[in-house]
């Protein structure tokens, strides 16, 4: 316990800005140190910090779109992606079912490509500039996937960082929490590694989708939490990106 008064952060983060301004300057250095291109920020709680990473240039990316059965493939795409740079975007695929929708991709479809994404059609309101965030990050040293966050419609969150509960079970650790709420530590809406993210939406390297051998899965969430465990098996890590927001109707 502390005590808390008008002079202190515990009540008022005003009185000490110079503190939370040096820890984003500690983030910053350390992103030059790894030879990283971002730009950090303050999130709306003093300390806690945001970093949006550089999209490289020379970035190319194949979209995957699942559950399109019954509509326009270029309304998912202006509907979904409107903030995208569209010259990334080399192919975009559509699957009518959601079912097994990263394990039957060819060699074919990732060829000359650097991630794939793959995106639910029924996702909508996705946040500006989640596409490539979510592709920037996958491409980090020592990142081999990225993950976003998916709401509900009344706000709730559904999907997004994922852990291993007292079971030893993966689950979505921050999922049925509520709108306006960010968690333990604010974990639900800070970028962090974790141990697995939502098939509804995510980007993973090329060469770890053509390397994998995946084997019958009853459903997606079988298949993504095997994939799961494939990456990191591989010696990569996966990135919860909470900036990639959508809603999934």
């Amino acid at each position: 316990h502390w005590r808390s008064h008008d002079a202190s952060t515990a009540t008022n983060p005003m009185s000490k800005l110079y503190a939370y301004e040096a820890g984003r300057r500690a983030v910053e250095d350390h992103l030059k140190r790894c030879g990283a291109e971002g730009v950090v920020t303050d999130t709306r709680f003093f300390g806690f910090y945001q970093t949006t990473y550089k999209v490289p240039e020379e970035m190319s990316v194949n979209l995957v779109f699942c559950s399109c059965e019954g509509q326009n493939p270029k309304k998912i795409l202006n509907n979904f992606s409107p903030e995208f740079d569209r010259q990334k975007a080399k192919n975009v695929i559509y699957y009518e079912n959601e079912f097994n929708k990263f394990v039957i991709i060819s060699k074919e479809q990732t060829q000359d490509v650097d991630v794939m994404i793959f995106a639910d059609a029924k996702l909508c309101d996705v946040k500006a500039d989640a596409l490539n965030q979510l592709a920037a990050n996958c491409l980090r040293d020592g990142i081999g996937m990225a993950g976003g966050r998916i709401l509900s419609n009344d706000g709730t969150l559904a999907f997004g960082r994922m852990e291993y509960d007292a079971e030893g079970k993966l689950t979505h650790a921050d999922a049925g929490l509520q709108k306006g709420f960010t968690g333990y530590f604010h974990k639900a809406i800070l970028q962090q590694n974790t141990e697995g993210v939502s098939h509804h939406l995510f980007a993973v390297r090329r060469e770890l989708l053509e390397s994998w051998q995946p084997c019958g899965y009853s459903t997606p969430e079988e298949a993504m939490e095997a994939f799961c465990s494939y990456v990191k098996d591989s010696g990569y890590r996966i990135s919860y990106v909470p900036e990639a927001t959508a809603i999934l109707k």
